[in-house]
């Protein structure tokens, strides 16, 4: 086909949303640095840092201090 232009697709790598939150949970359990982390993972700090304010702010699925709907009881209040 003449004048067509040929286009290389990037090495982008889509990460899962349970792939993210394994590698913050790795961060936050281990004490490393979140550098050293990223690193090891193969992606870049700052993108691992958004993840862990995601994570921390309840937006990449549940953090562990999060109390999901069964753990909640109502108690009763007596004035």
């Amino acid at each position: 086909m003449e004048g067509a232009i040929e286009t290389v697709r990037g090495t982008r790598r889509y990460r899962t949303t349970e792939e993210k939150r394994l590698m913050v949970e790795g961060v936050l359990a281990s004490g490393e640095s979140v550098a050293v982390m990223a690193r090891r993972y193969g992606v870049n700090a700052n993108q691992l840092f958004h993840w862990r304010k995601l994570y921390q702010g309840g937006l990449l699925g549940t953090a562990p201090c999060e109390a999901t709907k069964s753990d909640l009881q109502l108690l009763p209040v007596i004035v």
